[in-house]
């Protein structure tokens, strides 16, 4: 047990920032999931109306989610951008 209390929060989540990977719950949003190459799981949030399809695979950009919304298991992300992988 630590004698102090930390200096800085020990709960912040980094930006994953660009990641690769399948979409494993897909649609017109505005809750995505995504399964990357490592299997790591993100619920990803985006207002952009994209449509992403069960299976595809994609590069997104993510950034920790501000928001309280609930998109499901992974850790909660807001996906900033996506592309298409061929």
């Amino acid at each position: 047990m630590p004698s102090r209390p930390p200096k800085t929060p020990t709960d912040i989540i980094h930006s994953p920032g660009w990641t690769e990977g399948y979409i494993v719950r897909g649609g017109s949003g505005p809750c995505y999931g995504l399964l990357d190459m490592d299997g790591f799981p993100y619920a990803m949030y985006s207002t952009t109306g994209t449509t992403l399809a069960k299976g595809d695979h994609v590069r997104v950009r993510v950034t920790p989610s501000k928001l309280r919304i609930d998109c499901g298991e992974g850790t909660q992300v807001e996906m900033q951008a996506v592309e298409h992988v061929s």
